[in-house]
């Protein structure tokens, strides 16, 4: 846990694991602009309950700098967020927490591919894997912002909306991964040259994470329920497809 109280940003990166934040922020910064990126409200402040904890920085922020602060949030496909962020949750989060010493005492690396199924199914039914909340959920609640309300421009690459506190800017990962380098060159107003960062293809599970998306299958019935629980935001970045994209995801994941 960490705070962001008094720092000066161009924009805030505030999404969910494994949207691509670290590759946002790192490319903002390697382009001159001040950025930092958190996933979850506990980041706001250390205060026990946390309540209030969004729309207090956001006013705060306003009246020491005098300026509505720009956020930057990331939706990602509900599964393959889940899955990467399994991955990282075990395998590079403890290793940069120091809570192992090695990757080779990593959960990851010590688990096969079927025991690693087997967990993640476990902890995907009862809600409890690591960063399984979604950000957009949470900062709409917080500041009380209907998502029913949002719009997104998938030809501008992006949707926005003001308040007087904050501008808020929402992409699908989708689109982002595919022109980051156009998306953050409109929305920014200054040439982008993109960073990457954070890949899994460069982690020592890469290979392990690709035998386990090849292997996985999932009940139909939790695939379901997760797609259910993400419908407003599917319906915000994919409007029309859902019912295509829980068809896609039954036949890639389901039993």
């Amino acid at each position: 846990m960490y705070t962001i109280e008094g720092k000066e940003l161009d924009y805030l990166i505030f999404s969910s694991h494994k949207t691509a934040t670290q590759t946002i922020t790192n490319t903002l910064n390697q382009n001159g602009i001040k950025a930092i990126h958190c996933h979850s409200f506990y980041h706001f402040d250390d205060k026990t309950n946390h309540r209030n904890a969004i729309l207090n920085y956001l006013r705060d922020y306003k009246k020491q700098f005098d300026v509505a602060l720009k956020i930057i949030t990331v939706y990602r496909e509900p599964i393959e967020r889940h899955i990467s962020s399994f991955f990282q949750g075990y395998g590079t989060r403890p290793i940069n927490r120091k809570e192992v010493s090695s990757y080779k005492e990593t959960l990851i690396y010590q688990k096969s591919v079927s025991e690693l199924i087997e967990m993640f199914i476990h902890e995907l039914k009862r809600n409890t894997l690591i960063g399984i909340s979604d950000s957009i959920k949470e900062f709409s609640k917080e500041v009380g912002l209907d998502i029913g309300e949002l719009k997104y421009d998938r030809l501008q690459g992006y949707g926005v909306h003001k308040a007087p506190d904050y501008t808020y800017y929402f992409f699908s990962f989708d689109d982002l991964s595919r022109q980051m380098g156009i998306n953050l060159t409109s929305l920014t107003g200054q040439t982008i040259k993109v960073s990457n960062h954070n890949q899994h293809s460069s982690k020592f599970y890469s290979a392990k994470y690709v035998e386990f998306k090849q292997t996985i299958k999932i009940p139909k019935e939790v695939i379901g329920n997760i797609y259910e629980n993400n419908k407003e935001l599917i319906n915000l970045f994919y409007k029309g497809e859902f019912h295509e994209l829980l068809q896609r995801a039954l036949l890639t994941y389901s039993i």
